[in-house]
């Protein structure tokens, strides 16, 4: 009886020690928080600090630092056949400032290690993918929309220029799938073939300018001046330019005369562009940096259309410059 009651003692007093017991052993995070939180299925990060909130400011701040180089590469590589580092940046800017909350991060709860705090910060790859894919797929639809209207206008300028709207929104898209790509490793094969669109741009954009000449039509520069400049920018932004163009581009001229004893001008200059139709399909302005004095009308106009040239080589056709592919 007495043999009985002592092993009775010990069974309870066993079961009374196992709480504390268990309440000193720590998570399988705090030892190993990898196996915890597999790469395939989480972007998890843990942090450390005196106190706990030290300790999920720590692992957040650490999911962002992991987010924000993973970002760069990604970026770097959707980005490099267009050439674009400085939308690079900027995209990275813009995105990354709150990539973790975007991302929904969540938190294990602070646990008190060798006396230091520690947490860990982690978004689950399926919340997150499942909340980003609208996003991607908004940008895919811009992209999709420009490239619908370059492929169906019959008037080949103004279809470059469609064309120069569809590779900068695809700029978008590869930005926003490489974002994807970060939370969700299939997410090229989800949009595998719009990106493949996407990467077919420059070569669908070069060959439609191969079917675009363009002649110049500038009745008011008897020495050729402004004709020149208006062809050299053409030829530049990749149009060939011939006298028996599909495309015309009508140069006018306007003096915009001040005064009269002496008379002071400052040109500006429009171009029209018109189709094969004959229809207007786009138009360009400049103007001369400064105003030209003389003392006749004739004087002014000679002396100032070749600042009124300077401004067409830095301000003419902005933009077209730029769909080479």
């Amino acid at each position: 009886m007495k043999k009985n009651a002592v092993l009775m003692s010990c069974f309870f007093l066993c079961v009374m020690c196992l709480p504390a017991a268990a309440k000193g052993r720590a998570p399988a995070w705090v030892t190993d928080w990898k196996s915890a939180f597999p790469d395939s299925a989480y972007i998890a990060q843990r942090g450390t600090g005196k106190t706990a909130e030290l300790a999920r400011t720590d692992a957040i701040s650490a999911v962002a630092r992991y987010l924000k180089s993973e970002v760069q590469a990604t970026l770097s590589t959707s980005f490099s056949t267009s050439g674009s580092e400085e939308r690079t940046e900027t995209q990275e800017d813009v995105l990354i400032t709150s990539q973790a909350e975007l991302y929904g991060t969540e938190f294990t709860e602070p646990y008190l290690y060798k006396k230091t705090w520690c947490c860990v910060a982690y978004i689950d790859r399926a919340k997150a993918w499942a909340q980003i894919l609208p996003g991607i797929r908004a940008k895919e639809a811009v992209f999709l929309s420009f490239m619908e209207k370059a492929q169906a206008d019959d008037e080949p300028f103004r279809a470059c220029a469609c064309y120069k709207d569809a590779w900068d929104s695809a700029q978008d898209f590869f930005a926003a799938l490489a974002y994807g790509r970060l939370i969700y490793p299939g997410a090229d094969a989800v949009f595998a073939e719009s990106k493949g669109r996407a990467l077919s741009v420059p070569s669908l954009l070069a060959a439609q300018k191969a079917g675009v000449s363009v002649r110049i039509v500038c009745p008011e520069d008897a020495d050729g001046i402004i004709r020149n400049a208006v062809a050299r920018k053409f030829e530049e932004a990749g149009f060939a330019v011939s006298d028996d163009g599909c495309c015309a581009a009508e140069a006018k001229i306007e003096l915009n005369a001040e005064g009269g004893d002496p008379v002071a001008v400052r040109p500006s200059l429009t171009v029209t562009v018109r189709g094969r139709t004959g229809a207007a399909v786009h138009s360009f302005q400049c103007r001369a940096e400064e105003k030209t004095a003389a003392y006749s009308l004739e004087t002014a106009k000679r002396r100032a259309l070749p600042k009124l040239a300077e401004a067409v080589g830095a301000q003419f056709l902005q933009g077209y410059e730029g769909i080479r592919p």
